[in-house]
């Protein structure tokens, strides 16, 4: 299957779109389980909060590579 450079482009950035969404979604939640005071749960999300993060960073900077 051949794809055209802009697919591809395309398809990337639609991927760290929803990679930055999935973040949001999860800093809102992290948010509420403070408000209700589930300071472990919240703690354990912030660590995947941040893994995402810098899996985030890393895609951004092979999409700098690739498509800059």
């Amino acid at each position: 299957m051949d794809r055209s450079f802009d697919e591809t482009r395309r398809r990337a950035d639609d991927s760290l779109s929803d990679m930055e969404c999935q973040r949001a979604r999860l800093m809102r939640t992290y948010n509420t389980y403070l408000k209700h005071g589930a300071v472990n749960a919240a703690a354990e999300l912030m660590a995947r909060i941040e893994a995402l993060e810098n899996e985030i960073k890393f895609e951004e900077h092979m999409y700098r590579m690739s498509f800059y």
